[in-house]
């Protein structure tokens, strides 16, 4: 039965126009997935239903738990940010889990235990900073007093046409080239998910010999370096097609030349033949990178079945079904820098 519901799921999830999953899923139209897949997060569709405009008027205690691969992160650190600019005392606790990572459970059912039982009955609850982080790499919880923590500066990073990581820029190198095929999409490894199945954490080697998959990797640490806080890429592109996606990754490259995933995202982007900056808004991290390991950036147009395909044809998403290839050049010249920005320390 596992075996025939994982085969139902791949078919799903390949089916074109995305309109149609529901069918090939349930057998059946579900209003829910229509309302997503027709109206995206910035449609007017959903302001009646958007609440995040009141989160400076909540008043009550808040405490947030969350990981730093669970797929709500990045919203509730705006959450807690809100929070504190308003004059409230939140409370932050960031794991290295992803969502219904079982050690995330237990770490809400212990805040409960501990604070929000103490809340709730007029106590005060044991002492501790305002945010506890889980620093991954030095694998250790660290206390702050705020969130982004003080004390990591920006650093900015050129991404190089020899395939390196390197703190100054190019002059006239020339662009980078790879092809998108929606038909052999990039896929997806770990990262943030919403089942916990092959997410977090893993090794991105296979996944970085693909031709579609292009990495630049700064030299060996001669000391450790902590990033703590919002990583963001500033990639210059051109494509052939209308429209591109443009995935980011940062990972860590151990001795070995093991590389493990620690932030990433993706960004659509309407090119035509222009060449456009594509600035993608990594997930925040904190992350402890030893002597000796590497930074290495991924850059491709695709992380499938997380993030649904572009076809290339510069149709709506939800009903595009024409599959086009898409060569796609990323720029390191003086003029179109790409790079990428760790806070650092």
């Amino acid at each position: 039965m596992v075996g025939a519901d994982q085969r139902r799921i791949t078919n799903a999830m390949n089916t074109l126009p995305i309109t149609d999953v529901d069918q090939a899923m349930l057998g059946r139209t579900s209003q829910f997935f229509q309302q997503i897949v027709n109206h995206d997060q910035n449609s007017t569709y959903w302001q009646d239903l958007d609440r995040s405009g009141t989160v400076p008027d909540v008043t009550v205690p808040v405490s947030s738990v969350t990981g730093w691969y669970d797929i709500f992160l990045a919203d509730q650190l705006r959450d807690f940010t809100t929070l504190v600019d308003a004059g409230r005392e939140p409370r932050l606790t960031v794991g290295p889990w992803w969502h219904a990572d079982p050690r995330g459970m237990g770490a809400s059912v212990t805040e409960v235990a501990e604070w929000a039982s103490a809340v709730a009955t007029g106590q005060e609850p044991p002492p501790r900073a305002p945010v506890r982080l889980y620093v991954m790499g030095a694998d250790e919880w660290r206390d702050f007093e705020t969130w982004p923590p003080a004390g990591y500066e920006p650093q900015r990073l050129y991404l190089r046409a020899d395939g390196t990581l390197t703190a100054t820029t190019g002059s006239t190198e020339p662009p980078s080239t790879f092809t998108y095929d929606p038909g052999d999409p990039t896929p997806s490894l770990g990262g943030a998910k919403l089942t916990p199945a092959g997410a977090g954490p893993v090794d991105n080697r296979k996944l970085e010999e693909r031709p579609d998959v292009l990495t630049f990797t700064g030299a060996p640490l001669t000391d450790d370096l902590e990033v703590i806080g919002e990583v963001t890429a500033d990639i210059w592109v051109r494509a052939d097609r209308p429209s591109v996606d443009v995935f980011v990754r940062l990972c860590d490259v151990d001795p070995n030349g093991k590389s493990l995933n620690v932030c990433d995202d993706l960004v659509h982007l309407d090119v035509g033949d222009d060449t456009t900056c594509a600035t993608v808004r990594l997930s925040p991290t904190a992350y402890h990178f030893k002597k000796g390991h590497q930074l290495r950036v991924q850059v491709s147009a695709g992380a499938f079945p997380r993030f649904a395909r572009n076809l290339g044809g510069g149709e709506p998403v939800e009903s595009a079904t024409a599959v086009h290839k898409t060569n796609i050049e990323v720029f390191h010249d003086e003029a179109h820098p790409s790079t990428v920005t760790i806070p650092a320390r």
